[in-house]
Formats: structure tokens, sequence, C-alpha cells
């Protein structure tokens, strides 16, 4: 009887947990619509957030950053969402501004191309990954990112490779 007590109260803070969690990602995306209200451009993008995408929370903080800050230069490691939510401001508002995305995986790039509006100003490159050891680790990096990134940008934006339990995403540091 104590086994199931205890069972019990060990799955009501689990799901606690989860709806604390839950909770906090509704109150990011309340934050963001109403950090986007009045861009229709925005309104109207059609975003897939969450899952594999970035989260309402990083949303926010990009638009805030894209809108107050208006990098001359964004580099973005991985294709995907943000990549058309950067898009969407190169259109729009950061006319002068130039966009480098790095993915892994052609077949995606070619994809996502047929799939969504490229800005002109977006160049992406496909580094296929390699696995590297570093400080003991093994970590997914991409294939000579230090020769196709080899100047500074007034913005990074890490969504790639895909991550590792340690020193994930260790091509920036370099």
């Amino acid at each position: 009887m104590i086994k199931k007590f205890i069972e019990i109260v060990r799955e009501n803070r689990r799901n606690q947990k989860e709806i604390i969690r839950y909770s906090k990602e509704l109150n990011w995306a309340n934050v963001y619509h109403d950090s986007i209200r009045g861009k229709d451009w925005l309104e109207k993008l059609p975003l897939n957030v969450g899952r594999w995408g970035c989260n309402y929370a990083f949303f926010y903080v990009l638009n805030r950053i894209l809108t107050d800050y208006a990098p001359k230069n964004i580099l973005e490691m991985g294709l995907g969402e943000s990549s058309k939510f950067v898009s969407s401001f190169l259109d729009k508002k950061l006319l002068e501004t130039k966009h480098v995305v790095i993915e892994q995986d052609e077949k995606f790039k070619s994809s996502y191309i047929n799939n969504n509006k490229i800005h002109p100003k977006t160049v992406i490159k496909v580094c296929p990954i390699k696995i590297e050891e570093n400080k003991g680790y093994q970590t997914i990096t991409y294939q000579n990112f230090d020769q196709i990134v080899n100047k500074k940008f007034d913005l990074y934006l890490v969504d790639g490779p895909t991550g590792t339990g340690n020193y994930s995403r260790y091509d920036l540091v370099k």
C-alpha cells in the first residue's frame, strides 16, 4: 500500500512539473504574440513553434533583437523556423542586413527552399556534419565550418548541428 502511495505522489510531482512547463510556454506564447501585434507580416507568418523548432521565448527575444538592435550580419546555424522569421525581417525591416545559414543536409535545404520563401540576401551553405572529440567527449560539428565562417557577425543564432551531451555545438567557440 505504501509503495502504491509513493508512486502516486511521484506521478503527481511529474505531472505538476509538466503542467508548470506547459504553463510557462503558454505565457511566452502570449508575450510573443503581443510583441508582434501590428506587424502583419509576422502575424501571418506560418511558424511551427516548439518541438524541433525554437520555442516562444526564443522568438520573442529574436523579435526584440531584430527590431531594437537591427544587426547587419547574421549567422544562423541550422536552417528552419528562425530562418523564416529572419527572412521576414530582411524583407520588411532589415534592408541592409546579410544573413548566412549553415545547414547540414542538402536534401533538407532543397525541401526547405521548395516550401518556403528565401530572401535574396540569405545565403544557405551546406556543411555536412562530422564527429569530433573535444576534451574527451564526442561531439557533432560542421565540416569546414571555420573555412566558411571566417568573419565576425553581429548576431549568432545557434540551432545546429544536432546537439550532444557535452560540448554541443562547439563550432561557434572556434
